[in-house]
């Protein structure tokens, strides 16, 4: 994998300086088709939105504003189905001081154009940077609802000794109408001063998603603690595990940054990545990362694997920014990007999963302007053709889409695997109307799944693993089902089965 496999979209900015701040994705109309929001935060703020096309828009499809006028909205965005109507729904969060997230539920029509919910802390709760940290993605309790954690911190601006600033988390659990206004769950963690949240992995595969938490110690303290609570149905949030990740004594609040890597090496069990910008090495503050397997036990008090800066200078910051990017390479282990801003222009690398994990070499290095790497977001299927992107923002103005270009490949001849899972050989039917199924993949990416009966003309299905199709059976006795899988570098592999129809009524230009 190099630059020349790789397809870019560069997102319009506009002029105010911010434009790629915070990113985030989801699926806000229900098409099918995966959308993005970029956040700008500058002066009041705005959120803008790309919905999903086969021709993929660079300049915004919708712009959502800061509703009263407020500083800073589009500081933090986060995306889940929060009423599970098919439709992901967006949380925005505020600069520091206005300690609100707004809740947008997505239609048929996309983000609605006016909040559906406006989330404060309560009267006697900690309120400052309310929404400095948010993440929507994960469903703790197991419902089918996505559910939305909130950081927030004291100010320590306020506080007489700085050893009594504290980091808070509210959970707040989806529903039929929603996100609820009042959190479930609040939990304070004293003597440290910022947080880092993820809630859109499961590490133990028990069908719950689990929660990352890390936050800053007060300083002088020389590490930052990770805890890891398990998703339950009880929502209990109790004994967590917890992991100190040594950290250079400095002055500042050093939190980390956590995120889901997916699952890297296979095993079906989600992992996690926890980022360490001010890491030293041969240079100050260059940045490490650290790669936790998940399993069906506790993690590991120390990384599976450790991730080193592959262009280290002072002051950088790998490490940042950080999240898993689904199968990039479409070879069945999950990949990750990382973010380095404060390299001379700025850098993101993807390093790509097998059954080992992850290697300390990345296979692909991007480079812009702007402190690009400053956020990273999955994405998936923008423009409906299989490809999976990704998106890094810049700090200074700039957002860009990237994914594989699989057609490019021109030296793989792997054919793809492709089975039929019902109907079953010789199964004798009395319709002539019949569902069809199964299951296909390949090395490089599935690009299509096709069907046709007897001699008709080849259909498109739907999916591609699962796919699923209904056909209509063209004659009395033997009619053969033939599918075929076609990856992006145009191998195809065909199969087939053949069904009795006992009835005489089957129209036989049906497929045609």
């Amino acid at each position: 994998m190099d630059a020349e496999s790789i397809d870019k979209i560069s997102l319009t900015p506009p002029s105010d300086r911010w434009f790629g701040w915070s990113v985030s994705s989801g699926d806000y109309n229900g098409d099918g088709l995966a959308d993005v929001v970029v956040g700008n935060p500058f002066r009041d703020g705005e959120v803008y939105v790309y919905y999903g096309k086969n021709s993929f828009p660079t300049t915004a499809n919708k712009i959502l504003s800061s509703p009263n006028a407020e500083d800073g909205f589009g500081f933090y965005v986060s995306s889940g189905d929060t009423n599970k109507d098919g439709f992901d729904d967006l949380a925005v969060a505020m600069d520091w001081g206005v300690n609100k997230v707004y809740v947008y539920e997505g239609t048929a029509a996309g983000l609605k154009d006016t909040p559906d919910k406006i989330l404060t802390p309560p009267a006697g709760y900690p309120e400052y940077g309310f929404g400095h940290e948010t993440s929507l993605e994960g469903d703790i309790n197991g419902d089918g609802f996505s559910d939305l954690l909130i950081g927030a911190r004291d100010d320590d601006r306020l506080l007489s000794n700085l050893s009594d600033s504290s980091s808070y988390l509210y959970v707040y659990y989806g529903s039929e109408s929603g996100i609820d206004n009042q959190f479930s769950s609040f939990i304070s963690y004293p003597g440290t001063g910022g947080i880092s949240i993820s809630s859109d992995g499961d590490l133990n595969a028990d069908g719950f998603d689990d929660i990352a938490v890390s936050v800053a110690k007060v300083p002088p303290a020389g590490y930052f603690d990770v805890y890891v609570y398990r998703g339950s149905s009880n929502k209990n949030l109790a004994s967590p595990q917890k992991i100190s990740i040594p950290t250079p004594v400095i002055n500042v609040f050093n939190r980390g940054t956590v995120s889901s890597a997916g699952d890297v090496n296979g095993d079906g069990f989600e992992d996690l990545l926890i980022g360490h910008e001010y890491a030293d090495g041969a240079f100050e503050r260059e940045g490490k990362v650290y790669l936790f397997f998940g399993s069906c036990s506790s993690l590991s008090s120390s990384p599976d694997v450790v991730i080193d800066n592959p262009n280290p200078e002072y002051n950088v910051r790998f490490g940042s920014a950080l999240c898993g990017i689904n199968d990039f390479n479409f070879d069945g282990f999950d990949d990750i990007v990382i973010g380095c801003p404060y390299s001379y222009d700025g850098d993101a690398y993807i390093y790509c999963g097998s059954p080992s994990g992850i290697t300390n070499s990345p296979s692909l290095h991007l480079t812009e302007e702007g402190y690009f790497g400053w956020s990273v977001s999955p994405v998936g299927d923008i423009k409906g053709n299989g490809q999976n992107f990704f998106i890094v923002g810049e700090e200074m103005g700039g957002a860009h889409l990237y994914a594989l270009n699989l057609s490019k490949d021109t030296d793989d001849a792997t054919l793809p695997c492709i089975s039929i899972c019902s109907p079953t050989p010789k199964q004798h039917l009395d319709t002539c109307t019949v569902p069809v199924s199964g299951i296909a993949s390949d090395n490089i990416g599935l690009g299509r799944v096709e069907i046709k009966v007897n001699d008709c003309e080849w259909q498109l299905v739907s999916g591609t693993s699962p796919w699923t199709a209904l056909v209509e059976l063209s004659k009395r006795g033997k009619n053969t089902i033939y599918v075929r899988a076609i990856d992006t570098a145009g191998n195809t592999k065909e199969t087939s089965v053949d069904v009795i129809v006992n009835i005489n009524s089957c129209n036989k230009d049906k497929n045609k």
